[in-house]
């Protein structure tokens, strides 16, 4: 087989495999490697054999010895293949016998050649180095069958270890662009995930591999290294819950219930002058002046967590979505700290509160203390449940020079009870208060005016679910064919290691999205 020949088994058999996966820790990776499938497929296992014995063949050795577990399955069958003598490294010792940690006939001195499916920190090869010298053993050599990008196979030669690599992260995201598995924005978004997230372990002078090796949370011992820093690696598959995958699923996911309008939408910049609401014009100048269509939705656990979000995130956003009903203790210093950062970066606040009862409760709402919304929220979103008089009633209290209102008429749940008819209805709602309301949520382009704006949520880099009913579209797809104005995104931006770098990513695709569409600048 051939490299590119090796790439695409491992794409067909889902040995790597492009999506989300969320970690235990609630970070989300957008691929996963799971070596262990390939014992499953003779062909491509063999040919894997075949590579790590043409990285060793020339080189003076005495044993192969596979990291366990993973490794250990690769040593075993070049082992046998190629008549390699063999040492077993375990995990633990046995609690019986002599308790070793190397099992084997071998002899001080002797030399090891060492074996990894993947490397992400190098922490589990080191630990297995460790138990290998403290045996007498010498280990000059690692050969591992995929490098993660991440900084192990750095830190191991900085260690003084020769390390091999048949495969990199570059090498295969790129095969699979070559061979259209991933779009260029895709490949390029995985290449920055791994550059803006290598792995933290680090060899210090107070600390022997060994030690650093030990400095793992003990409840996840078994499957996930994560030395020095508690930040997760994916190291197998118990680490990983709630998986999406991209392949063989279509770009769109039909998740719309509504009519679509036909798209001939003007520029934003055409819009601002078209548009009546001073909240609608407000918006659009940010979008035009910042060049960005992205609404982060920030459902942090504190206060703290949500204005540090803001100030991290804000030059990338046109505005800021909350829920401030998750924070009891939200006062009015606080209210002013997130103004103060709205205003040194220019987007709007947007409560989603979304308000649907009767007039008299929603006034009473938007008017109390607790949030004091009336006092800050540059947008409100409201359903209609109730029919046009929770609008007609929030249109009494609002200032409309400072607030405007966008109705949910579609929600972006994979069970919503939101039928063709109700969503219809809502976007004839929308038309007839349009003095105060200034767009719409949903899923397809509702609205034929163009100086009301569609919202739409659910936005990934990736299309997929997230196991709990939500469900995704990528930028592209949500504004050139659904004819959303602006992109609502959540969990793909706080739940990210570096969250101003994702919000630049997701903002860079909306733009390119939105200039790609006909009628754009």
């Amino acid at each position: 087989m051939t490299r590119k020949d090796i790439i695409r088994e491992f794409y067909e058999l889902d040995i790597i495999q492009f999506g989300e996966f969320q970690l235990k820790s609630g970070m989300i990776s957008p691929f996963y490697i799971d070596m262990r499938k390939i014992v499953s497929h003779t062909p491509v296992f063999k040919a894997i054999c075949i590579k790590i014995w043409d990285q060793i063949k020339e080189d003076p050795f005495d044993f192969v010895c596979g990291v366990p577990y993973a490794g250990l399955v690769f040593a075993s069958a070049a082992g046998a293949m190629f008549n390699l003598p063999l040492v077993m490294a375990r995990k633990e010792p046995k609690k019986h016998g002599k308790g070793r940690m190397i099992e084997g006939d071998y002899h001080l001195g002797e030399k090891v050649i060492l074996i990894e499916d993947t490397v992400t920190s190098g922490a589990s090869l080191l630990s297995t180095i460790e138990h290998l010298t403290e045996a007498g053993l010498d280990v000059h050599k690692v050969v591992c069958i995929v490098d993660r990008m991440q900084g192990g196979s750095e830190l191991l030669r900085k260690a003084g270890m020769q390390v091999n690599c048949l495969f990199t992260m570059q090498e295969m995201v790129s095969t699979m662009q070559e061979l259209g598995k991933l779009t260029e924005e895709q490949a390029d978004y995985i290449m920055h995930f791994i550059y803006e997230n290598p792995a933290p372990l680090q060899l210090t002078e107070d600390k022997t591999p060994a030690e650093i090796s030990d400095m793992q949370n003990p409840i996840e011992k078994e499957h996930v290294l994560t030395a020095v820093s508690d930040q997760p690696k994916i190291e197998s598959a118990s680490e990983i819950s709630n998986v999406k995958e991209t392949k063989d699923k279509p770009p769109i996911i039909p998740i719309t219930k509504a009519k679509q309008v036909p798209l001939h939408l003007p520029s934003y910049k055409e819009r601002i002058t078209d548009s009546l609401h001073p909240v609608t014009k407000r918006l659009l100048g940010i979008m035009v002046e910042k060049e960005t269509n992205l609404v982060a939705s920030a459902d942090l656990s504190t206060v703290k967590q949500l204005i540090e979000f803001a100030e991290q995130i804000g030059p990338q956003i046109c505005a800021l979505k909350t829920h401030t009903d998750i924070y009891p203790s939200l006062g009015l210093m606080q209210i002013k700290a997130l103004k103060r950062v709205a205003a040194k970066h220019n987007f709007l606040l947007m409560e989603d509160r979304k308000f649907c009862d009767i007039g008299y409760t929603v006034q009473k709402q938007f008017r109390s203390a607790m949030c004091s919304i009336s006092d800050w929220a540059d947008m409100i979103t409201a359903h209609v449940i109730a029919g046009g008089s929770t609008i007609a009633a929030l249109e009494q209290v609002i200032d409309e020079a400072r607030t405007g209102i966008v109705v949910v008429a579609e929600m972006s749940t994979s069970d919503t009870l939101t039928s063709q008819s109700y969503v219809e209805n809502a976007a004839d709602i929308v038309k007839h208060y349009n003095n105060s309301v200034i767009g719409a949520v949903a899923q397809s382009r509702i609205l034929e005016n163009a100086s009301l704006l569609q919202f739409m949520p659910g936005i990934k880099l990736f299309s997929g679910t997230d196991g709990l009913g939500q469900q995704y579209n990528t930028p592209e797809v949500a504004i050139q064919q659904r004819g959303a104005d602006l992109l609502i995104v959540g969990r793909g931006i706080y739940q990210a290691r570096n969250p101003s770098a994702a919000a630049r990513q997701f903002r860079n695709n909306g733009w390119k999205a939105y200039l790609s569409r006909k009628g754009a600048e």
